[in-house]
């Protein structure tokens, strides 16, 4: 059996059925969305990697997959294209399998397209892989740097790191650390609802020197009096603050096709026969 990419030749993000399906478009941008899933084989032995479950709060035995797909609509509606399905073979690492995704993810996107991912994938994940147009969600509790150096003190070497940045404040062994100042803020009207966002730029991984060669990205932190958490996505790309917003919701397609076929095997109550049935 291949377990590697199949390509879903369903067209290029363009119409196929007639002009009903139309790819969404973002300050002329299609939305890309990749995800990884895992179909769930506890009683499985020997075939199957293992993946994270939020539910049981541990790694259960899978079949993982990763998913492209591009958000469009069909009379107004949300319908994701299915671009390509990749098989994680036996033995690979979650991390490898990940590098991969992305590998193929780079190779495919068109001009016009940014990829979309959840916070399973990390930002250096995202910035090594090449992707030249990316929004990725962040946690709420990251902490990242300046790619500039601080003022330099009196005493002392001189300083390889930039300062830190928190975008969001928390508590941590019952002390108060603070959000960091954004660089910019605003609001914007979605959907009848006055949406709030900060930003701030020239960033780099937490771990990462300063260098004027990293590639360097923004943080926005998106509230929406609709959702009790706020957003932080990460982009390397310069758009409005709404719009950033926008195509992160647009990801929400890729999650219905592995839960359709799914319930479609019935793999949602584990009656399934086959020894790789997924």
């Amino acid at each position: 059996m291949d377990h590697g990419i199949s390509q879903v030749c369903w067209g290029r993000g363009k119409k196929k059925w007639k002009g009903e399906w139309e790819a969404k478009k973002l300050e002329g941008y299609r939305v890309k969305s990749i995800d990884i899933t895992g179909f769930w084989r506890p009683k499985l032995q020997g075939k199957v990697n293992r993946l994270y479950n939020s539910t049981a709060r541990r790694a259960l035995p899978a079949l993982i997959f990763g998913v492209m797909i591009s958000s469009g609509e069909i009379g107004g509606k949300r319908v994701p294209l299915l671009k390509a399905i990749m098989r994680c073979t036996v033995g690979t690492k979650e991390s490898e399998f990940r590098k991969k995704l992305l590998t193929e993810t780079k190779k495919s996107l068109e001009s016009d397209e940014v990829a979309v991912v959840d916070a399973g994938f990390t930002i250096r994940e995202m910035l090594e892989s090449g992707i030249d147009r990316f929004v990725l969600r962040e946690a709420i509790n990251c902490t990242v740097r300046r790619n500039e150096f601080p003022k330099r003190k009196e005493k002392g070497r001189p300083p390889e790191y930039g300062d830190i940045v928190r975008p969001l404040s928390r508590s941590y062994k019952g002390k108060r650390l603070e959000a960091t100042t954004p660089d910019s803020s605003g609001r914007f009207l979605y959907s009848g609802r006055l949406i709030c966002y900060q930003a701030w730029h020239n960033l780099v991984p937490r771990t990462t020197k300063v260098d004027t060669a990293n590639r360097t990205y923004s943080i926005y932190v998106i509230q929406d009096p609709a959702y009790n958490t706020p957003l932080v996505l990460a982009t390397v790309m310069t758009l409005q603050p709404e719009t950033i917003y926008l195509v992160y919701l647009e990801r929400w397609p890729v999650e219905p096709p592995p839960l359709a076929s799914k319930q479609m095997i019935g793999l949602h109550r584990q009656f399934v026969h086959a020894d790789e049935a997924c």
